[in-house]
């Protein structure tokens, strides 16, 4: 499926629950639903796609993935974060570093870049 025709498929989905904006007061729980429901998108782009409309969220992408994997085993924590899991951290760790998510998710983004 072409990325358009992905969008077009997202854009009647979150029509057919109701959902205009962003800040529709169902946009989190069914708007996430109505995005999954296409094959193609899932969690990360939703988490992208907030964060780009303003919304604080991390998308635990592989770049998120491969810093949290890599604190986790240099802190000898010996677990494996899955995307629910790195998402999580990083917005615990935004919290206590008193940075919105967003922008701790861009650090991290442009560290593992420069890997």
């Amino acid at each position: 499926m072409l990325k358009a025709q992905g969008c077009a498929l997202v854009a009647q989905q979150l029509i057919n629950v109701g959902i205009q904006t962003s800040k529709d007061d169902k946009a989190e729980s069914e708007g996430r639903r109505a995005w999954n429901s296409v094959y193609g998108l899932g969690n990360v782009t939703w988490s992208y796609t907030r964060m780009l409309l303003g919304h604080q969220d991390v998308k635990a992408d592989r770049m998120i993935l491969r810093f949290v994997r890599s604190a986790f085993d240099a802190d000898g924590i010996g677990a494996t974060a899955n995307a629910k899991v790195a998402r999580s951290v990083v917005i615990a760790a935004a919290k206590d570093l008193d940075v919105e998510p967003v922008t701790l998710d861009h650090a991290i983004w442009q560290h593992q870049r420069r890997l």
